[in-house]
C-alpha cells in the first residue's frame, strides 16, 4: 500500500513527529526523514528539503 503525500503534507507530518517527541521531553537534536515514494527528504537539523 502506497500513500501519496504532497511535499507540504510530508513537512507537516515530519514537524508533528518532532512536536510529539518534544512534548514527551525527548530532545530532538537532528531529524532526517525520507519518504520513498516521492523521494522527499527533510533534515530538520540542516534545513534541507528536496523531492521530485
Amino acid at each position: 500500500m502506497f500513500i501519496i503525500l504532497s511535499m507540504d503534507s510530508f513537512i507537516d507530518k515530519t514537524l508533528n513527529i518532532r512536536e510529539i517527541l518534544e512534548s514527551k521531553n525527548i530532545s530532538v537534536c537532528g531529524l532526517y526523514i525520507q519518504e520513498d515514494t516521492n523521494k522527499y527528504v527533510i533534515d530538520l537539523n540542516g534545513g534541507i528539503m528536496n523531492g521530485r
